[in-house]
């Protein structure tokens, strides 16, 4: 009786212990079940965040960048935000279209050949083309000197140019008026008496203005003129003499004085004065080997 009563009790522990295993299964199993699904989770989150950063790199690498919106930006109304848009396209086109210009954005040339030489650009001023004391024109100062304001940006678009190849170039005479023009030739007179003493006065007249121009016939006078840093013959020698004389005419100037031209310009070496004609003419009168003089008279002959 004792001993079925002891397998009695014996399987009904074995029940209960596979009752106890079986739940402990179910429970280790839903345990692994949570940690595989937390895993895939956070993969799956892993996951989207290198797919969102792979678009956003590919955007980048095929969208033109754009500055982030100010405030006033965001505040503008879509209306005027579709104005502003437009307007940049608009600006876009505009500076397509001045690269693409022949001759850059100095110069709107509407004639050629002997018919600019009614064009300012073109204005021959020397002892026999002479501008009298009411010659008047629009001038922007320029770091003290007044310039013509129509090739304001060419000097300027020069001297950074200058500036980024490590040359500096600067002008130290632009405009002058007649009077001012006359006081210095009158000047010069007097110096070259005084280093001549035989000279009579037409003499030293005509030697004085063999350096400084006659009033009337200066090309200062016109604001079309810049004298660059030294007025001393040896600033051709100079980096920035140099600098200038190879890449002024990508600006539309021209070494006005050329050393070996003084039977034509009347004026001795000047390697300092440079002259603006625009691009296209500085170009064809250095191709030439001309100095003003010569160019006009091709022009008039039917050159191109």
């Amino acid at each position: 009786m004792a001993s079925a009563k002891k397998r009695k009790n014996n399987k009904g522990g074995r029940k209960l212990e596979f009752a106890i295993y079986i739940i402990g299964v179910i429970l280790i199993c839903l345990v692994v079940l949570g940690i595989v699904k937390g895993v895939q989770g956070v993969t799956k989150l892993f996951d989207d965040d290198v797919t969102q950063t792979d678009v956003s790199d590919s955007s980048v690498e095929n969208t033109p960048s754009r500055p982030t919106p100010s405030l006033v930006d965001q505040l503008q109304p879509a209306e005027s935000k579709d104005a502003s848009v437009a307007s940049d396209a608009s600006k876009d086109s505009s500076d397509t279209s001045r690269e693409s210009a022949p001759e850059g954005d100095y110069i709107t040339y509407t004639k050629s050949g002997a018919e600019e030489l009614d064009e300012w650009y073109l204005r021959l001023i020397n002892g026999n083309s002479t501008l009298d004391g009411n010659w008047k024109t629009d001038m922007t100062d320029v770091g003290g000197e007044q310039l013509d304001s129509r090739i304001v940006k060419a000097y300027r678009d020069m001297c950074n140019a200058a500036s980024a190849d490590g040359v500096t170039i600067y002008a130290i005479s632009g405009y002058r008026s007649y009077s001012t023009q006359q006081r210095l030739y009158n000047n010069r007179v007097d110096r070259a008496k005084r280093e001549n003493p035989s000279f009579t006065q037409a003499q030293a007249e005509a030697y004085a203005a063999t350096h400084v121009a006659r009033p009337g016939t200066s090309e200062h006078q016109s604001g079309l003129a810049i004298d660059f840093n030294s007025v001393e013959t040896s600033f051709g020698d100079t980096k920035a003499g140099k600098w200038l004389k190879e890449n002024s005419e990508d600006y539309g100037f021209i070494l006005r004085y050329e050393k070996d031209k003084q039977n034509f310009t009347g004026v001795t070496w000047e390697p300092w004065h440079y002259r603006f004609v625009g691009v296209k003419h500085a170009k064809r009168i250095n191709e030439l080997g001309y100095c003003l003089e010569e160019y006009v008279t091709y022009l008039q002959n039917g050159g191109q």
